[in-house]
């Protein structure tokens, strides 16, 4: 982050003619003393000199004296003219022993300041400055915060005045257009955890997205909100944080999707990489490192596992070595935007990528579905025909004045006829039951089956099917008769006389 905001004060003074101080320019500091209203007499006991990035004014008050070059075609244009101050202090502002402006209020002690914010501009008003050397005093304090900043001052520079959030946001909205893309991720991969069947993957799938658009609409908010300054800890701890949750589950879903180990070997892995991940943070000084390694050591620990498990055969695991080392690939550019802005594309990337071998897997999982579900309809097909040839069942049937049982072995087919239904046997005989033909069909056994709104045949019967032209099929049975197939149901007729076909 410090370096983003290093390169956009940079960009914005060689566009405007601008001039912003050198972070190893050598400025004069002195500790502020009780009763200081004004600048101090730099050459008193305490002043040093130091360069502008060892200026910390964390927990104390300091007083700094610098010196900003000022293009003469700045002077020129004639437009209004700010002091921009980006860095964890409340400051105050002087040129020519006069006092210009303030971002807060600094002071001594927590109670008395006012904090700052964090990216500020204070206008000068015209003639405050001139073309060349100028000296600027600044009075700067800061005595809020939960942690000490390596570089609490990030930049000081004189320019066109103008919102310092709208070019902060012009270099972070790049990496805003995958925030959608994040968004989608984590609602399509949270579904398939509550809904589908590989769980633990897709609940992995879906903390990877909502961790990156954690960190970076975290990452952002400075391009959004200028807060103050103490806020700015909290976001540096959320942004550090997200990346471990994004590591930790990185690591977690490679280990699940690469491998073969068994549950307690992927939590030890996974709770080995995290340990050494926390570890390398907490003892990282900068921010923007304990960042970097809470992503790129579970990256490179990935990386190490997968093509382990592609080397002993698993070539699917070469895939996610690949996007991995993508993604350390993008860290070492030497832009220095991996944080700022590669991250997000490269896990836009990975996240299109795990959309494709998702689709792969479910497309996959369906056809496997399918061939056991029709295995399955086989095998009962099969275990049912083997219990009517062995033991037929007998179907009551209500004729006009009586009940009769038939063997269902004997009856070939059967026919609506309005309120009743036609029985055909095998010899020849038509009976008549008072009943429909749908409370008929669930009480028949599974070798019998409806071809036709008015037709149900028995499949141990039939000897032909026949498609005409029309789309609608015709039945052929052993007792000669021909019934009618509907156009509808003509495929699912099909594969059932297929299934018969099969069975023993």
């Amino acid at each position: 982050m410090r370096f983003l905001v290093l390169v956009l004060f940079w960009l914005i003074a060689a566009d405007a003619d601008a001039q912003g101080v050198n972070h190893d320019q050598p400025v004069m500091v002195c500790p502020a003393e009780a009763g200081d209203t004004v600048p101090p007499d730099f050459g008193r006991a305490g002043c040093r000199s130091v360069p502008l990035q060892a200026v910390d004014p964390q927990g104390r008050a300091l007083w700094v004296r610098l010196s900003v070059t000022v293009a003469p075609e700045l002077i020129e244009t004639g437009g209004p003219l700010g002091l921009f101050i980006s860095g964890k202090a409340s400051s105050e502002i002087w040129i020519g022993g006069r006092r210009i402006g303030a971002n807060g209020v600094p002071a001594a002690t927590p109670e008395a300041e006012v904090p700052g914010r964090i990216d500020a501009v204070i206008f000068l008003p015209p003639g405050t400055l001139s073309a060349g050397e100028n000296e600027i005093v600044l009075s700067l304090s800061a005595q809020h915060g939960l942690v000490r900043l390596n570089y609490p001052l990030q930049h000081i520079g004189v320019y066109a005045y103008q919102d310092p959030t709208s070019f902060i946001l012009a270099a972070y909205w790049p990496a805003l257009v995958t925030l959608g893309l994040f968004g989608a991720g984590f609602v399509v991969f949270g579904v398939l955890a509550i809904r589908g069947d590989d769980r633990e993957g897709s609940a992995l799938m879906a903390l990877l997205p909502l961790a990156a658009a954690g960190q970076l609409v975290a990452e952002t908010l400075r391009g959004f909100w200028s807060y103050p300054y103490p806020v700015q800890d909290f976001r540096l701890i959320a942004i550090t944080g997200f990346a471990v949750v994004f590591g930790g589950a990185l690591i977690a879903l490679v280990s699940l999707r690469t491998t073969r180990m068994s549950p307690i070997r992927r939590a030890l892995v996974t709770g080995g990489t995290l340990v050494v991940t926390l570890l390398a943070v907490g003892l990282a000084g900068a921010f923007d490192t304990k960042t970097a390694l809470a992503l790129v050591i579970p990256a490179f620990a990935g990386i190490t596992l997968s093509a382990w498990n592609a080397l002993s055969g698993r070539r699917s695991a070469w895939i996610w070595a690949a996007a991995l080392s993508t993604f350390v690939f993008a860290y070492l550019l030497p832009d220095g935007l991996f944080l700022d802005r590669h991250f997000y594309f490269v896990v836009a990337g990975l996240l299109l990528a795990l959309f494709f071998l998702h689709a792969i897997s479910l497309v996959r999982e369906r056809r496997q579905r399918r061939a056991e579900e029709a295995r399955a309809r086989k095998l009962e097909t099969a275990l049912d025909l083997a219990r009517e040839r062995a033991r037929p069942s007998d179907l009551a049937i209500a004729a006009p004045g009586r009940m009769e049982k038939v063997s269902t072995a004997r009856i070939s087919h059967l026919s609506g006829a309005g309120d009743y239904v036609e029985i055909h046997t095998d010899d020849g005989r038509t009976l008549l039951h008072g009943g429909s033909l749908s409370a008929l069909e669930e009480t028949l056994p599974a070798t019998f089956l409806r071809v036709h709104r008015s037709h149900i045949v028995n499949t141990l019967f039939v000897t032909a099917l026949e498609r005409e032209a029309s789309g609608t099929g015709l039945l052929t049975l052993s007792t000669g008769t021909v019934i009618p197939v509907s156009r509808r149901i003509l495929p699912a007729v099909r594969q059932a006389l297929g299934v018969v076909a099969g069975a023993p």
